[in-house]
């Protein structure tokens, strides 16, 4: 990042410059694009290239790279207008398999109960559960209905030995099955549910997704095969989220979530994340700088300074 007064900043800036200090290097810095940023440092044009440059073997053909110094993977960044799109996990999961299971079982026991306790009650307490068989099946199945949730209005009450089980059966069933829904559609309201209807590269085909160009980003998103409309820079695609253009940014995480804060509350990045990325300084192959700066870079993350600068910049 560059300060208005035009110094460059950064965790991989701060971590060049205490390496260039430990080897006595003198460095002139250079503002590149990243495609040319890349070339330059292929073509032996510079000798070092500090730009959160992720490792890959694809670069490894042209490039050098020095050990990882930091590891994160691909994030995802969303505009507010996602928003309404959060209870769709919601209603996936309430129309699914396993939880209309769970609602037929509980409508096959509520009927269940309230035929067993009218067979045994509709004689010998006719004023609850007599009159017409359907007026008897009637009341036994709102009796199991209050009884298995809990309710209990008492205003139906079992008089008979069997009538009785039955209701000691329900009432113990019913709170195994109570709890089980009442803990099933509380995880679905948490927090955790509404982050993402993107759990993984498969969801992203599902929306308009949008990367830089020449980047890990752009490979990955092409061998899981998701289109995506290319920016020149992150801080142009982050801008198409906010306004709707694109519903998904994919890009490194920790450069995610520094720009996101910058953004007003317009963009936030999602808990998900998606491939693994080591970052790492880029040099001519066969440099002869490379396992001098390996060592001190090694020397550097491994000290308190680098704890400090992690945090600085990347909170915790």
């Amino acid at each position: 990042m560059k300060s208005d007064d035009g110094v460059w900043e950064g965790l991989t800036i701060e971590l060049w410059r205490n390496i260039a200090t430990k080897l006595g290097l003198k460095y002139e810095l250079r503002e590149m694009e990243y495609v040319s940023l890349l070339h330059a440092v292929a073509n032996g044009e510079v000798d070092v290239a500090a730009s959160g440059l992720t490792i890959t073997a694809e670069r490894e053909h042209t490039i050098d790279f020095t050990h990882a110094f930091y590891s994160s993977n691909l994030g995802i960044a969303v505009g507010n207008r996602f928003a309404h799109r959060r209870w769709r996990p919601v209603f996936d999961a309430l129309f699914s398999t396993g939880f209309l299971r769970a609602l037929l079982a509980l409508i096959v026991l509520l009927f269940a109960a309230g035929l067993a306790v009218w067979v045994f009650e509709w004689k010998r307490n006719p004023n609850e559960f007599g009159g017409s068989r359907a007026r008897g099946l009637g009341s036994g199945l709102w009796w199991a209905a209050v009884t298995v949730t809990g309710v209990g209005y008492g205003d139906k009450v079992p008089r008979t030995l069997g009538g009785r089980i039955v209701a000691l059966v329900c009432i113990l069933i019913g709170i195994v099955i109570i709890s089980s829904f009442t803990a099933t559609i509380a995880s679905l309201l948490t927090v955790g549910h509404f982050q993402s209807v993107i759990h993984g590269p498969e969801d992203l085909r599902k929306f308009r997704v949008g990367t830089m160009q020449a980047t890990t980003s752009e490979q990955y998103l092409r061998a899981v095969h998701v289109s995506a409309r290319l920016y020149p820079s992150a801080h142009e695609c982050l801008q198409a989220v906010a306004h709707g253009d694109i519903d998904v940014f994919v890009f490194d995480e920790p450069i995610l979530k520094h720009l996101a804060n910058t953004m007003d509350g317009k963009v936030q990045v999602l808990s998900t994340t998606l491939a693994r990325q080591d970052y790492g300084f880029a040099l001519p192959i066969n440099s002869p700088l490379l396992r001098s700066i390996d060592i001190a870079l090694l020397e550097e993350i491994s000290s308190p300074t680098w704890s400090s600068l992690e945090h600085h910049y990347l909170g915790n």
